[in-house]
Parts: C-alpha cells; sequence; structure tokens
C-alpha cells in the first residue's frame, strides 16, 4: 500500500511506537487494512465515499474492487462525494482541521496520487445532499466522513440510508471524537432495522511531539500548500478516533 497517503486515518510515514514498549515499527498503516477487507470481503460492487481530503479511503475501495478481478462488464465502481468548500473553524475556536469540511486536495491538483492511481474513480464534487440525485443504484458500501455536526451527519445518514442495499455496510468515520457524530451513533444503536457497532476511540499513546500537523495548523505554522496525503508531518504516536459499521438488515 503506498504511504503517499500518510496522514489519513491514523497512517504515518515516520516510526510508530508499539503501546506501553520500546518497540518501533516503520511506515504504519493504521486502520487502511479494515477498510481495504470491509470492501473486498463482501465483494462491493459499488463503493460511495461522502467526504475525502486526500481520497485515501476511495483509494483502498477502488483497489480491493481492482483485487477481486470483477469482469469487465460487471459494473463495478467508487465513487468519492465532496463539495471542496472552505474549512468551517472548529466552533469553540480550536483546530479548523477538525473535519467539517476542507478542500479537496485531489479536487485542487489533477497530478494528486489520487488521481494518477485511481483515475477511473468517479468524482461528484457536490454537497452530499445534492450528490444524492447521482446515486440511481444500490450501494453496497458507504463510509461518511463528511459534516462531522450531529445535524450534518444525520442527514447524510437519512439521505443515503435508503439507497444502501439489504445487508450492505455503512461505515461512520470519528464516533468517539466529535460529540455530534457520537450522540448519532449511540441513538442509531436503537433502531431494530440496523446492527450497529463502534469500534470506539482508541489511543495507544499520547502525542509527544509538536510537529504533527495539528499542532503547527493551531501555532500557524502550517505552510500553506501543506496536503498530509503527500507529505505528512506527523507525530509518533497513534490516536483513532473511532470507527462506527453499521449493518443495514431490511
Amino acid at each position: 500500500m503506498s504511504l503517499q497517503y500518510s496522514g489519513s486515518q491514523g497512517t504515518s510515514d515516520t516510526e510508530m511506537t508499539f503501546p506501553d514498549s520500546s518497540i518501533r515499527v516503520e511506515n504504519y498503516l493504521g486502520f487502511a487494512p479494515f477498510y481495504y477487507s470491509l470492501a473486498y470481503s463482501m465483494m462491493a460492487k459499488k463503493c460511495v465515499c461522502i467526504g475525502s481530503g486526500g481520497g485515501f479511503v476511495p483509494s483502498l475501495m477502488r483497489q480491493a474492487q481492482i483485487d477481486i478481478g470483477f469482469p469487465d462488464t460487471y459494473g463495478d465502481e467508487t465513487i468519492i462525494i465532496d463539495a471542496n468548500l472552505e474549512p468551517i473553524p472548529h466552533p469553540d475556536g480550536g483546530n479548523p482541521l477538525w473535519g467539517w469540511q476542507g478542500h479537496a486536495h485531489w479536487a485542487e491538483d489533477e497530478n494528486h496520487p489520487f488521481n494518477q492511481r485511481y483515475p477511473e474513480v468517479k468524482k461528484i464534487i457536490k454537497k452530499s445532499s445534492e450528490a444524492i440525485k447521482d446515486i440511481t443504484f444500490e450501494i453496497d458500501l458507504i463510509h461518511i466522513d463528511a459534516d462531522h455536526s450531529y445535524e450534518g451527519a444525520k442527514k447524510d445518514f437519512e439521505a443515503y440510508f435508503p439507497k444502501v442495499r439489504k445487508e450492505g455496510i455503512i461505515s461512520l468515520h470519528d464516533t468517539d471524537s466529535c460529540g455530534g457524530i457520537t450522540v448519532l451513533i449511540e441513538e442509531l444503536k436503537g433502531r431494530p432495522d440496523i446492527e450497529v457497532i463502534n469500534l470506539g476511540e482508541m489511543v495507544y499513546s499520547k502525542w509527544t511531539k509538536e510537529d504533527n500537523i495539528f499542532d503547527l495548523e493551531t501555532k500557524g505554522k502550517l505552510p500553506k500548500d501543506f496536503d498530509p496525503t503527500v507529505r505528512p508531518a506527523h507525530a509518533e504516536k497513534y490516536r483513532w478516533g473511532g470507527l462506527g459499521i453499521i449493518k443495514k438488515l431490511s
């Protein structure tokens, strides 16, 4: 797997320290194998990703489809939906990279690694509320990682849920690191038409460096052209904000 996407979903091009030890590992892939395995194991014909600044998750979806080896006439495809909007500052005045909205790096640069490696991925540069009209098929696997407010995430879930096939999968990002999504995933657990597993937050060890992208952004030291999917400045410790896996039962 290419580390051109380092800095996304817990990956890193730096060495990482194993929990509670001095043992180190290089080129840590974070949750990348999990996303890939979801698409591969369920032989997902139609994959959709809502919100992806670097194209990381949709690249894993598409690579799984390629590796499965669907026939050319099968109709498998991966679609990415991103409005490519200006970032919204954190409501408490904190880090603007916290995940509401922002520029999609692949939409700004035709030579971005995602565009070069997976040119066949369909890119819909619209708000998710508008892009729903372009989804005219049943979805096997969808990843929701756009508006991280409760209202925004709930609207995405409710709008796209009818498009998901029976026994299809919805993954919901940052279920334990963004309050609105935490509320949503707990609310969804009470629905009889779905099964919900929340993998929750994983903090393997605390950040120890000040040169990660969040500290640099907060201090105004991050270059304006910085793209964490290509030139990561990532801390050595690993924290995962949670992932909800939702299976549609009916």
